[in-house]
């Protein structure tokens, strides 16, 4: 891989680890970092519209991934 593609996909995948690794903070502030507690993952699945929404989306995601694609035109 070349420079570019090594910072394209930094730049596309490094929020996505921040978030992760700030997901398990035990602080408030994100200016400090209090390593691994999944504290609040426990808080959202404890609220029931967090449990509908995830549910919503599992639903969504199946139902796209075992519907069969468009049909496309051939043009003769």
């Amino acid at each position: 891989m070349n420079l570019y593609a090594v910072l394209t996909f930094l730049f596309l995948y490094g929020p996505i680890v921040q978030i992760v690794l700030f997901s398990f903070t035990t602080s408030r502030s994100v200016l400090t970092f209090v390593c691994c507690s999944p504290e609040w993952y426990g808080r959202a699945l404890a609220d029931p519209f967090v449990l509908d929404a995830l549910w919503t989306s599992l639903t969504v995601a199946a139902v796209s991934a075992a519907s069969p694609p468009w049909p496309t035109r051939r043009r003769d």
